[in-house]
This record gives C-alpha cells, structure tokens and sequence, in this order.
C-alpha cells in the first residue's frame, strides 16, 4: 500500500515536472539567465543595477 502511493506520488510529480518544463522550453534561455542572475545578486549581494546589462541583454 505505501509503495503504490509513492509509486503514484512520483508519477504526479513527474507529470508536474514535465508540465512545467516544456513550459520552460520556450522561454528558457532569457528566463533562466535572468532567474541565475538574479539569484547570484542576491548571494553576492550586489545591485540589480550591476546585473542589469546581463538580465536584460536586449536593452
């Protein structure tokens, strides 16, 4: 019984997972970088300002 709910669990969450990644597909390369670089401004500290350039490269 427990094994069949994990089992379950993890066939949700893998169709969750799948779902969201081939959302991602299409706007992964611009998202991804900015969600990096967002997150290493808030590790390092810095400013938005300093990683602006790199968020966004368009502007």
């Amino acid at each position: 019984m427990k094994l069949h709910r994990q089992v379950g669990y993890r066939d949700m969450h893998m169709r969750i997972a799948n779902k969201i990644q081939r959302k991602r597909a299409k706007k992964k390369s611009v998202y991804s970088i900015y969600l990096l670089n967002l997150l290493l401004g808030l590790i390092t500290g810095s400013n938005m300002s300093e990683l602006e350039p790199y968020v966004r490269p368009g502007v």
